[in-house]
């Protein structure tokens, strides 16, 4: 049930206007306690991203450099085409 400001009046819940002198209804807020915020949380450091970098540079020491070596070596292999 909802009551109207300006008269009184008993209203059903659903109601938009008041039955008895027209109205406009103001339907009550659901909680009467002021909603928090919530921050949000950030993820911790875990340094994942360094011990990524530091695997990157191990790869390219031990594939690409002995790579780039054979081919500064070996300069016709490299110009060689797949059929």
């Amino acid at each position: 049930m909802i009551y109207c400001a300006n008269c009184g009046a008993k209203n059903q819940a659903n109601a938009t206007f008041c039955a008895n002198c027209g109205a406009k209804l103001v339907k009550p807020a659901q909680s009467s306690q002021p909603t928090q915020q919530v921050q949000p949380v950030k993820p911790a450091k875990t340094g994942k991203r360094r011990a990524d970098l530091k695997q990157v540079r191990k790869w390219k020491k031990q594939i690409l450099q002995p790579l780039q070596e054979y081919y500064k070596a070996n300069p016709d292999q490299g110009k060689q085409r797949r059929r």
